[in-house]
């Protein structure tokens, strides 16, 4: 793999994981600012699932892209 498209790759990754960690936090307070309301306490759990799914992909695909780097190195 190439330098730039390694690097491009990563950064793209960081980006994804860093906006997933922050849905995952606003998730927490609308959950914990509407807790009246069943509705959106379900919604708010929801898309932290959904968040947490994608930081898991992201780091996946950092594994991979170091593997792949690795590999491409020896």
């Amino acid at each position: 793999m190439t330098d730039k498209v390694e690097k491009t790759a990563e950064a793209a990754i960081e980006v994804v994981d860093k906006v997933a960690e922050e849905v995952e936090k606003i998730a927490d307070e609308v959950a914990e600012t509407f807790q009246g309301n069943e509705m959106i306490k379900e919604v708010a759990s929801k898309v932290k699932a959904v968040a947490e799914e994608i930081e898991e992909d992201a780091n996946r695909a950092e594994a991979l892209i170091e593997k792949v780097s690795y590999l491409t190195t020896k």
